[in-house]
């Protein structure tokens, strides 16, 4: 499957100045070789996009009164430069392993138009990847502890071009961005499968500390607005909501009901019920 990546990168420097290129240049090294996408005008990101002229690069991204990136913005300007017709959003300190689009070319055969998403490993990735090293990938998960972060984690998202360019304006961002949420309950909502692929790839997030000003004001007043958008914590869908699940060979399974759920399921009514007077 040949893909349009797309991202938008914090600065390079300090931690990410090792992060971040990991990342991306593993996505430079699937097979087929992507498109990559680099939203924003980070510190760094000049320097680092001249060292990879093929990367495409958009400096400027709709923001919101606060300055703050726009994930909407992100997806519509993808679907008009993308040239191919899967696209994926990925988080920029997700490395991806360099047999991801075979993986996903035997789930699309299955599914045909779909939404994949992927819970990550979370590692510590200190120091800079050697991708000359034909084994790079498996070398790097051999060589640490790695931890699957629980479900409502997903930094990965593949999808037909164009699916999701109703989505609302999320700001970008931690905390409670949100968007991630809304994607699993949109693909629902428009009738096509949602397909948990974690069993089938691994992806790895490098460990850096938490994104800090979570109580800042402004911080705050982002939450509540991409809550609102949302429709409130009722609706806050994970990769558990996924209608299918792959095995570890790619093999599409439906999700079986989950009686240990009902009760959350209980719970969201109950929240939409509360939202709808308080948001």
């Amino acid at each position: 499957m040949k893909l349009t990546l797309f991202s938008l990168p914090k600065p390079f420097e300090g931690i990410y100045k090792i992060l971040q290129p990991n990342a991306i240049q593993s996505w430079l090294n699937l097979n087929p070789n992507p498109d990559v996408v680099i939203f924003g005008n980070e510190s760094g990101t000049d320097e680092f996009t001249a060292e990879h002229p093929e990367i495409i690069r958009i400096k400027e991204a709709k923001t919101n009164h606060l300055g703050t990136p726009l994930v909407s913005d992100l997806f519509k300007r993808t679907s008009r430069i993308a040239t191919t017709d899967w696209v994926a959003f990925v988080n920029g300190d997700i490395i991806l392993p360099s047999h991801l689009p075979e993986v996903l070319d035997r789930i699309a055969a299955q599914t045909g138009p779909c939404l994949m998403a992927c819970r990550r490993w979370n590692a510590d990735v200190n120091e800079l990847v050697d991708f000359s090293d034909a084994d790079w990938f498996q070398k790097l998960i051999e060589s640490r502890p790695m931890a699957l972060y629980p479900p409502v984690g997903m930094d990965f998202f593949v999808f037909p071009k164009g699916t999701f360019d109703h989505m609302p304006d999320f700001s970008i961002g931690w905390p409670g961005a949100k968007y991630d949420n809304w994607l699993i309950r949109a693909g629902k909502q428009l009738g096509i499968p949602v397909v948990d692929i974690t069993a089938a790839v691994q992806i790895i997030h490098q460990n850096h500390p938490a994104g800090g000003g979570a109580s800042h004001p402004e911080k705050l007043t982002e939450h509540r607005i991409n809550l609102k958008l949302l429709g409130g914590y009722g609706y806050c869908y994970d990769i558990q909501d996924a209608d299918y699940y792959c095995e570890p060979d790619a093999q599409v399974t439906p999700r079986p009901l989950d009686p240990s759920r009902i009760p959350l399921w209980i719970k969201r009514i109950i929240q939409r019920i509360r939202d709808a007077f308080i948001l």
